[in-house]
């Protein structure tokens, strides 16, 4: 009996130490939510038969959920609040850009803090798929089809840049460009698949980004684009772990400073895998990439050095043109992977 009770108290003891333990670890990862939920396209009271109204009636912190019952939902969407909006099902929740759209796009973010989910965002006129304007957004879980632009992050005419975007699990497909990214610094594009973004099996491309340093592309699928990923402009962008595969170029960066491409699979690209030009104190980094092969010596990356040398002033000759034309001298330059890999990775992106 005393065994019992000693064993008892023990258990007792244990149980009001871990108990609550367990249950502030449980808190912390389901705070209360304190923001309000506005429904789209239900049969219950108080549901909108607008996207946009749900969106005008919100506030920051709520979230607006769309059911499928009533799509696709024809219309342009202006996001101008913090705010989740969410669809039930990315394959039958359907957004229908329409004409006179403002900015010419289907879904605009002009808010910061936007958390974009679930839909289908099909052209029926228009250049953007989504065009983000703000910072800190997410857009997630999406499928973007038959745009100029799939996602454009650009901030507009405003004066600052924007900043800490995330696109991550969309499948884009069948646009001139899938994700644009200009003046835009901290921005995330993981886990995407992005394909058939071409015109004339050569222009157009996978991912650009242009002005958007510490920029983290990883994870994505991009196949069949003019180019897979551009890099122009920019510093510290990091290519990690992505498959660029079947492209006309598979990587093509200008002016792009500190950029690192490791560990991706790059073949069958049908023009170059990489192309590059760099400047005077420019450099990137290329390591343990995937060539197509097995490899047992270095892989090595033809490009071009610019070294500037004077500046031509065209207003010289005729006072209406206002040009300055730099003249480089070319000059070859390469980069080595010391260390292939000698197998594809298992890449999944999307």
């Amino acid at each position: 009996m005393k065994t019992v009770f000693v064993i008892g108290i023990i258990i007792l003891f244990i149980g009001t130490v871990i108990i609550p333990a367990f249950a502030q670890n449980i808190e912390k990862q389901l705070p209360a939510s304190t923001s309000n939920w506005l429904y789209v396209g239900g049969s219950g009271p108080g549901n909108y038969s607008t996207i946009q109204d749900a969106i005008n009636a919100s506030s920051d912190g709520d979230t607006v959920f769309v059911f499928d019952r009533s799509s696709p939902y024809h219309g342009n969407i202006v996001v101008d609040r913090s705010i989740r909006v969410i669809g039930e099902d990315k394959n039958s929740t359907s957004i229908v850009g329409v004409a006179g759209s403002p900015d010419h796009s289907a879904v605009i973010i002009s808010a910061d803090k936007v958390f974009l989910s679930g839909f289908t965002i099909e052209k029926l006129a228009g250049l953007y798929a989504v065009w983000v304007i703000g910072n800190e957004s997410n857009i997630t879980d999406n499928i973007i089809d038959d745009f100029w632009y799939g996602v454009y992050i650009y901030p507009d005419l405003t004066e600052k840049d924007s900043n800490k975007n995330k696109i991550y699990h969309n499948i884009i497909k069948n646009c001139f460009i899938g994700v644009s990214v200009y003046r835009s610094s901290n921005s995330m594009i993981s886990f995407n698949s992005i394909n058939t973004c071409e015109m004339d099996n050569r222009y157009g491309g996978g991912i650009s980004i242009t002005n958007g340093d510490n920029t983290v592309i990883s994870n994505n699928e991009i196949r069949f684009d003019g180019v897979g990923i551009w890099a122009e402009d920019s510093d510290n962008v990091l290519i990690f772990f992505n498959n660029i595969t079947g492209n006309a170029i598979g990587i093509s960066t200008s002016s792009a400073n500190k950029l690192k491409i490791i560990q991706n699979n790059i073949y069958l690209n049908r023009e170059r895998n990489i192309a590059f030009r760099d400047y005077i104190n420019q450099n990137m980094s290329v390591d343990n990439n995937y060539w197509g092969m097995p490899r047992s010596h270095p892989k090595i990356i033809f490009g071009q050095l610019l070294i500037y040398l004077f500046t031509v002033h065209l207003d010289r000759w005729n006072p209406y043109i206002w040009i300055d034309w730099p003249i480089y001298l070319h000059l070859p330059k390469i980069y080595i992977d010391k260390n292939p890999a000698q197998a594809p990775y298992n890449i999944r992106g999307g």
